[in-house]
């Protein structure tokens, strides 16, 4: 793979990142910890894959319908694909970021959940590309790699309201709903391309139009509720204006 190949395949998900990453403007995490999700979603398509392999002919078995009918392309949309990966990418943050000191506001549940969907992206879109060429990374690069961030999102949205919520079974609601909306968006984006009818396909654009409005709108909840935002600002008490230097205007 050539490097302007492989940058191609790259540098798409780690611009979308760094958009993502200055939008927490009030406690920005970590950089080595968002690289460090980053690369555990990248690996997380290694399960991703094997659960696709296991599930793609066993479900269109017990099913019994044609590989080409509209069920099963959804089938496959959903559950095969948009289930199997979306589940990958939560257990990543999960088990490697939820419990950590650093998830302290909400949108750090986007940040994180962007990051892990984002390595996902990065190393799905290295396999397409690397096979495809240019045509397929520049396609990916205005389609994928955005709907994997918008998925992430939505996910990350209830990730946050998960992480500060006090009641337990409210916390496992959230959870449950992350995964189920990020599923939803990504089997609803897959179907719409597996149907490869182009009056079907073409609504991918407005559709993306309507997760980017979407996602913007989570983002500004998300860090509104930021418990840092409201921090107040220092005061300068008597004996700090009393030692302060004075302040000569020219006119």
């Amino acid at each position: 793979m050539s490097n302007p190949l492989l940058a191609l395949a790259v540098m798409p998900g780690v611009l979308l990142m760094m958009y993502f990453y200055k939008k927490d403007r009030h406690e920005p995490e970590p950089t080595e910890l968002v690289m460090k999700i980053m690369g555990w979603g990248a690996l997380s398509i290694l399960p991703a894959i094997l659960l696709e392999l296991i599930l793609d002919p066993t479900l269109l078995k017990i099913s019994g319908l044609s590989q080409k009918s509209m069920l099963w392309l959804a089938i496959r949309a959903f559950l095969v694909i948009g289930l199997s990966e979306e589940l990958c990418k939560y257990w990543v943050v999960k088990k490697k970021i939820y419990d950590d000191p650093e998830l302290d506001e909400p949108y750090d549940g986007i940040v994180y959940c962007v990051a892990a969907s984002l390595g996902f992206a990065i190393a799905e879109n290295i396999l397409y590309v690397a096979s495809g060429g240019y045509g397929v990374g520049i396609m990916r690069a205005f389609l994928s790699l955005p709907a994997h961030a918008f998925f992430a999102v939505f996910m990350g949205y209830f990730i946050g309201l998960s992480k500060f919520t006090d009641h337990p079974e409210d916390q496992r609601r959230y959870r449950i709903i992350a995964v189920a909306v990020a599923t939803l968006a990504h089997g609803l984006y897959d179907f719409v391309l597996f149907t490869q009818v182009p009056l079907i396909v073409l609504t991918v654009f407005p559709m993306m139009g309507i997760f980017w409005a979407l996602a913007l709108w989570k983002i500004r909840k998300s860090v509104a509720a930021s418990p840092h935002a409201f921090k107040p600002q220092p005061t300068l008490d008597s004996q700090d204006m009393a030692n302060a230097e004075p302040v000569v205007l020219l006119d």
